[in-house]
């Protein structure tokens, strides 16, 4: 019996990773209008358009490179160790954005947390399935 509960847990705490996923990929949804105005948080001043259409999209390539990366690494590192690193890049991703001076601090906080998902999605499932029983 407690060893499902060890995996319960376990799968909790790995899927805690998927909520911070979802903190970074939501917030520039709700952000972006203060982005624009003359109100803006970044001490460089409003962005452009050019500047928020790289900011909502330059994830999906970090995602695509944390797929790459994070494919290796879980067999070369094992799958646990790999969930322990994904920690890095999300650490990253949210230092910039609390420190971003202008909006290349966005860009490169949403492409690190890209590579965080991308590298999320590889390993956390098979993580979860190995660490499983199978009934």
């Amino acid at each position: 019996m407690t060893s499902i509960v060890y995996q319960y847990l376990a799968t909790i705490c790995g899927n805690i990773a998927t909520i911070v996923f979802g903190i970074t990929v939501s917030w520039v949804s709700p952000i972006m209008p203060v982005l624009f105005s003359d109100e803006n948080i970044l001490p460089s001043g409003p962005i452009s358009k050019d500047q928020a259409a790289w900011i909502n999209s330059v994830m999906c390539l970090g995602a695509f490179a944390g797929n790459l990366v994070f494919g290796t690494l879980v067999d070369r590192i094992g799958r646990k160790w790999s969930l322990f690193f994904l920690a890095i890049p999300n650490a990253i991703s949210f230092c910039l954005i609390l420190v971003a001076q202008d909006a290349d601090y966005l860009m490169a906080a949403r492409a690190i947390g890209g590579i965080a998902g991308g590298g999320l999605f590889v390993v956390l499932p098979i993580y979860i399935n190995e660490i499983s029983e199978d009934r």
